[in-house]
């Protein structure tokens, strides 16, 4: 789990308190003045020297080392970052759901950006959100993220088809919709860490008091991507 200074927490907490609406405004249909993407460096398999997974335990401490690397790599390009959660439900083999939530960032540039510039940075971020040497594919290496553009109605993924090489194996993919709203029943949403907790509406069956982001037993708010109301 990533280690906060005391200005930080103060400026995360603050930031969130004031921010689910300005966070939605940030993907809905009417034109941003910035661009914005969801990334993360967590793997929800991580294999080891021999192609094994890697024990739950030190796949979550690697995940969260690998996030600090790409969190550093974020603001080396002159992009904020905050941290949020990223999570969807997976039907097991036995038709059971299971949750699977991965600490995740919302970014965007610090100052003005052209959109090109910034997809070419989230490009590089997907393909090697470590830093690591070599052309990849890394032990980090994201297969998409989520992408606003203030020229674009929609929010969309930017993706790989296998085995990227480099950044330039990514590619503008599946619309998302043009509408954020507060999360109800959709299985995959994103979860703000800080300020006011989740209202009733916004949790389900899956929740669990020490699941990630989750204060005193609550997480925080949540939204989805979709089209419509």
């Amino acid at each position: 789990m990533a280690i906060l200074t005391f200005h930080e927490w103060t400026s995360f907490n603050e930031a969130a308190r004031r921010s689910l609406t300005r966070t939605l405004a940030k993907f809905d249909s009417t034109p941003a003045r910035k661009p914005v993407a969801i990334l993360t460096a967590w793997r929800g398999e991580l294999p080891d020297a021999s192609g094994r997974p890697y024990p739950e335990a030190v796949r979550r401490k690697l995940n969260d080392q690998a996030n600090r690397r790409l969190a550093a790599e974020v603001r080396r390009r002159g992009l904020s970052i905050v941290p949020v959660v990223g999570a969807g439900q997976e039907e097991g083999e036995d038709g059971v759901l299971t949750a699977n939530r991965e600490e995740s960032f919302l970014v965007q540039p610090v100052g003005e950006m052209p959109e090109k510039e910034f997809l070419a940075h989230i490009k590089h971020l997907l393909h090697n959100p470590t830093g690591e040497t070599g052309g990849g594919p890394h032990p980090h290496t994201q297969w998409g993220g989520v992408v606003k553009l203030p020229s674009r109605p929609g929010a969309f993924i930017v993706h790989n088809h296998g085995d990227p090489t480099g950044p330039e194996d990514y590619h503008v993919g599946d619309h998302l919709g043009t509408t954020a709203r507060p999360r109800k029943a959709e299985p995959y949403y994103t979860q703000l860490r800080y300020g006011p907790r989740a209202s009733d509406s916004m949790l389900d069956d899956l929740d669990k008091p020490d699941d990630l982001g989750t204060i005193k037993g609550r997480p925080g708010r949540r939204f989805t991507l979709g089209d419509g109301s």
